[in-house]
């Protein structure tokens, strides 16, 4: 449900990576179906996954460390001015999501000069740069330290305020009592 943190948990080898590989159309399901908006589906291609606005944040990141936080963001839909990359205005839109989000981030940095939690920040930032309004987060906080922890789970529940919907996994049992509606 839209605004809602939808929390998982389960055992190694309980289903939780191959429910997230059917969302995105990794893995087609072997039976049942996917319903979205109303919508039924007897599964999702990966194409059919991003128009829906289904992104995942995994706990291993898949940023490029050498660009800085707005090139993350918009890597691979740059803005430009003609064939020129528009930095400029990569850097204007990122600022004014961090705004959004609440989160204080110098957009001209590179992600390799962060720390973790804030590397994490930047994968939902560029989710919900994407108009991603489902957004699985598998283990997000595996890597992050207690204080980490809470700065991010401020971000979710000011997502889940947006009304996004989330689905969040975690072996962290206190992390899923505190932010999910439903686990």
């Amino acid at each position: 449900k839209r605004g809602e943190v939808h929390a998982i948990c389960g055992e190694n080898g309980a289903g939780k990576s191959t429910f997230i590989k059917i969302l995105t159309g990794a893995n087609e399901p072997t039976s049942g179906t996917i319903e979205f908006n109303g919508k039924e589906y007897a599964k999702l291609t990966p194409k059919q996954s991003m128009e829906l606005g289904i992104s995942v944040i995994y706990q291993e990141f898949s940023l490029i460390p050498y660009l800085s936080v707005a090139e993350n963001i918009f890597y691979g839909r740059e803005i430009k001015k003609g064939i020129i990359r528009d930095i400029a205005a990569m850097e204007k839109q990122a600022k004014e999501l961090c705004k959004e989000m609440g989160v204080d981030i110098d957009v001209r940095k590179r992600v390799c000069d962060l720390g973790i939690a804030y590397q994490q920040i930047v994968e939902i930032l560029k989710a919900v740069s994407k108009k991603s309004e489902f957004i699985i987060m598998d283990e997000p906080t595996a890597p992050l330290t207690e204080d980490e922890v809470d700065k991010l789970l401020d971000i979710v529940m000011k997502l889940k305020k947006k009304g996004y919907v989330i689905i969040y996994i975690s072996h962290r049992l206190p992390e899923l009592f505190k932010i999910g509606d439903r686990i």
